[in-house]
């Protein structure tokens, strides 16, 4: 549940989970996911040598995890309050 009406307001009721179970965000890591593997899926195709097609794909990983972290950071100011 968000709180607030200002689309500039990234204030959640339970903190970071909350914003990890939403659609947008879900949208928004599919669209990160896809732009990688687009990306990645050029270079696997010219790549001959299997241990550098690890390297590409572990790469991709790195890059995923970097991504989601970003959107998913405490930068977007997530709230979390308990009422007792």
């Amino acid at each position: 549940m968000k709180i607030g009406v200002d689309k500039q307001n990234n204030l959640f009721d339970k903190g970071k989970d909350t914003w990890e179970r939403t659609d947008e965000f879900k949208k928004r890591i599919n669209k990160v996911k896809q732009e990688l593997k687009d990306k990645c899926q050029a270079r696997l195709s010219t790549e001959r040598n299997w241990f550098k097609r690890q390297l590409i794909k572990f790469q991709y990983l790195i890059e995923l995890k970097k991504r989601t972290d970003e959107i998913s950071s405490a930068k977007n100011l997530h709230l979390t309050y308990s009422w007792t």
